[in-house]
C-alpha cells in the first residue's frame, strides 16, 4: 500500500494518541477525569485511520472493524462533554446513561438494520441503502454539534472571573473541534452532492484532527502543571474530614471575606494568615479553593489583584499613576512579580494592556 503524506499525517496521530491514552489509563495519579480522556483520546485517534481502514469492510473475516470505526465516531461528542464535565465539577455524579441516549438510539438502529439486512436477508435497494447512510453522517453531525454546544456552555459558565490557563484551552480546544466538525459536514455534504470541493476541505480535517491530539498529548504528558488539580488524584486530601456542604459553605465565606475586606491589597497575604482571619484550617481552605476553583492559594488571590489592577489601567485615576504605582495599589510588592503574574492570567503585559486601553479610549 503506498503512504501518501494523508496516510502519514493520520498514522502519526493515531501513534501519539496511542501513546496518551496508554499513559493516561497506567498512571495511578489520574482520575477518572483523566481516564476518560483516555477514552476519548484513543477513540478519536483510531477514528484518523478510518479512511483507510475502510477497505477492510471487503473481507469477511474482518469487515466487522470498519463498522466498529464508524459507530466510535459516536462517541467523540459524549467522551468530551464527560472530561470537560467530570475535570470541572470531579465531586458530582454525571449521568451517563442520560447523555449517551443519542449513542443509544444510533446503536439500536444500526443493529436493527443489521437484523433485516444481514439475519433476516432484508434486501436493500442501492435507493433505500444510500439514504440510510445519509441519515446515519447527518445524525452523527447532529450530535456532535450538541455536544460541542454543551461543552462550550459548560465551559462559558466556569470562565467567568476564572481565566486559567487550563480553562482557555479546553475552551479553544473545543471551539477547534467544533471547526473541526463544520469543516467535515460541509465537505460530506459537498461529496454526497457529487461537487468536488470535498478533497481539499477534508485535508484541512486531517491536519486539524492531528494538531489536536499533539494537543492532548503536549498538556498532559509535557505540561501537567497546566493540567487542572482535578485531573491529578491528591493524596495529601483523601483523610480530609469535611463533606460537601461545609465545602460550599467554606467556600462561600472565603469568597466574601476576600471582597468584602479587600484582603488581596494585603502584598504580606499569607494562607496562614488568611486562614487565621477566616477562623478556619489552612488545610480545609486550600482544599476547598483546589477543588471547587481549581486554583491554589496564590492563583486565588491574584486573581483578585489583577481584576484590581485592570480596574485601576482602565481608570482615569490610575492614568496618572506609574505601573510600579499601580502594582502596589493592587497588593503586588514588587514589580517583577507584578509583571509575572499579570502576563500568566492576561497574555499581556501592564504596559501593553494599558497601552491598548489608551487606544480603545481614543477611538471612542
Amino acid at each position: 500500500m503506498e503512504i501518501d503524506l494523508h496516510m502519514l499525517l493520520s498514522i502519526m496521530g493515531a501513534s501519539q494518541g496511542l501513546i496518551l491514552a496508554i499513559f493516561l489509563f497506567l498512571n495511578k495519579r489520574i482520575k477518572k477525569a483523566g481516564k476518560i480522556l483516555a477514552i476519548f483520546t484513543l477513540v478519536f485517534s483510531i477514528g484518523l485511520l478510518e479512511k483507510w481502514i475502510a477497505p477492510l469492510s471487503e473481507q469477511a473475516m474482518l469487515s466487522w472493524i470498519p463498522e466498529l470505526v464508524g459507530i466510535s465516531s459516536f462517541l467523540y461528542g459524549p467522551l468530551l462533554y464527560f472530561y470537560i464535565y467530570k475535570s470541572l465539577k470531579p465531586t458530582q455524579q454525571l449521568n451517563f446513561h442520560k447523555h449517551l441516549v443519542l449513542f443509544y438510539i444510533f446503536v439500536a438502529g444500526l443493529l436493527l438494520n443489521e437484523l433485516f439486512y444481514g439475519i433476516f436477508n432484508f434486501k436493500y435497494n442501492s435507493k433505500e441503502n444510500f439514504i440510510f447512510e445519509i441519515v446515519t453522517i447527518e445524525l452523527l453531525f447532529l450530535q456532535l454539534f450538541i455536544y460541542a454546544y454543551w461543552c462550550v456552555a459548560l465551559l462559558n459558565e466556569y470562565r467567568k472571573g476564572n481565566k486559567s490557563a487550563y480553562l482557555n484551552w479546553l475552551w479553544y480546544l473545543t471551539i477547534s473541534l467544533t471547526i473541526i466538525y463544520l469543516i467535515s459536514f460541509v465537505s460530506t455534504n459537498l461529496m454526497i452532492l457529487g461537487l468536488n470541493f470535498e478533497y481539499v476541505l477534508l485535508s484541512f480535517v486531517q491536519v486539524g484532527s492531528v494538531i489536536v491530539v499533539y494537543s492532548f498529548s503536549y498538556h498532559a504528558l509535557l505540561q501537567k502543571e497546566a493540567l487542572p488539580v482535578t485531573l491529578y488524584n491528591t493524596p495529601k486530601y483523601s483523610s480530609s474530614a469535611i463533606d460537601e456542604d461545609n465545602k460550599e459553605i467554606y467556600l462561600k465565606k472565603i469568597v466574601n471575606i476576600m471582597e468584602e475586606e479587600k484582603l488581596y491589597l494585603d502584598p504580606l497575604l499569607t494562607l496562614d494568615k488568611f486562614a487565621s482571619l477566616l477562623g478556619i484550617n489552612r488545610f480545609y481552605i486550600s482544599q476547598v479553593i483546589n477543588e471547587k476553583l481549581g486554583k491554589n492559594f496564590p492563583d486565588f488571590v491574584n486573581a483578585y489583584r489583577i481584576e484590581r489592577t485592570k480596574s485601576l489601567l482602565a481608570s482615569e485615576k490610575g492614568k496618572h499613576y506609574t505601573l510600579l504605582a499601580v502594582a502596589y495599589e493592587s497588593g503586588f510588592n514588587s514589580k517583577t512579580s507584578f509583571n509575572t503574574v499579570f502576563k500568566k492570567h492576561t497574555g499581556q503585559t501592564p504596559s501593553a494592556f494599558r497601552k491598548a486601553q489608551i487606544i480603545n479610549t481614543a477611538e471612542k
